[in-house]
């Protein structure tokens, strides 16, 4: 079946906004996490998963196809084309599309659920031996925002508190907006515990959201 240029020009402009959401969340709000429902935000990143997984699936296809056809000889290139013509393109089309859509789901499934820890065990001689049996909790890219809320940090919290750490280390980009939308879900990091303290330093994502504002409070 034919594709019409009006809706061949609908899907190549809804790639291109996809491709390009990073603009469109500049143009509307910031760079930051935009202010719209987590459903909506899960949906955003899961087309932009399958844009890319798409890409990478369609640039394997066309090279093996390339290859193959390098390799073949004309008997066997008419034989193919012969099965292909029983395979349409939009079936060909739909089937990349799917192998595109199970990995993305993966994906955004494991980036909205709680992270899960992973250990490792640090040597090294030039440590004092006091040192011996320190345990440190690093915490990265929290990205506090309308789709990581209040209940999900204080779920985050009581993971990390159940270790009873030594130290707890924030590095960078926790939130994902100004302080008067996201104080009430930035909140329970305050119940964070470790023996010596909480620490952390600011990521590109708090200069998005309001540097000066987030380090007042």
């Amino acid at each position: 079946m034919r594709i019409g240029p009006g809706p061949k020009g609908a899907r190549a402009l809804l790639l291109l906004l996809v491709s390009q959401h990073y603009r469109v969340r500049a143009a509307v709000d910031s760079l930051s996490t935009p202010e719209m429902p987590g459903l909506l935000i899960t949906l955003e990143g899961w087309c932009f998963g399958v844009l890319i997984f798409l890409t990478v699936l369609t640039l394997a296809r066309d090279l093996a196809l390339l290859l193959r056809w390098f390799l073949s000889s004309g008997s066997q290139r008419r034989a193919r084309r012969a099965r292909r013509q029983t395979f349409s393109p939009g079936r060909r089309a739909a089937l990349l599309a799917g192998f595109a859509a199970v990995p993305a789901t993966y994906a955004v499934h494991k980036a909205v659920s709680l992270p899960e820890p992973r250990q490792w065990e640090e040597r090294s001689a030039a440590l004092p031996p006091a040192l011996d049996g320190l345990s440190i909790v690093h915490l990265t890219d929290l990205h506090i925002s309308p789709l990581f809320h209040a209940d999900w940090v204080s779920a985050l919290v009581e993971r990390v508190n159940a270790f009873a750490p030594d130290l707890i280390l924030l590095s960078g980009d926790m939130v994902d907006g100004l302080p008067a939308r996201r104080l009430d879900d930035v909140a329970p990091l305050k119940n964070l515990r470790s023996r010596y303290g909480v620490f952390g330093c600011p990521g590109n994502h708090e200069y998005y959201s309001g540097y000066d504002f987030w380090m007042a409070k």
